[in-house]
């Protein structure tokens, strides 16, 4: 298992709402999904999700984390849509 196999399969969890959504999604059983994500969280010493046997969650320090991700990269949104469109015109032309 390599951490962008595991990240990739998190990210799928947390988008469909469940393990077994998530490995339907991805070809995997739900017990190998929840092991993907079980080891992200052992490599990164934290947990990631609030588990029930209804819900999942995403804990408060993973909540935090993105927020703040996003509003560093929101600054450089508009950059990356004037690049796209300059490498458009270019392209085009």
């Amino acid at each position: 298992m390599d951490r962008l196999t595991r990240l990739r399969v998190f990210a799928e969890v947390v988008e469909a709402g469940s393990f077994a959504s998530a490995a339907t999604r991805l070809s995997l059983s739900p017990p190998m999904a929840s092991k993907h994500v079980a080891q992200l969280e052992r490599e990164l010493g934290a947990r990631l999700l609030n588990r029930s046997s209804r819900k999942l969650s995403l804990t408060d320090a993973v909540r935090r984390t993105t927020r703040s991700a996003v509003r560093r990269s929101t600054p450089w949104r508009p950059q990356q849509r004037h690049c796209g469109r300059a490498r458009g015109r270019r392209a085009g032309r």
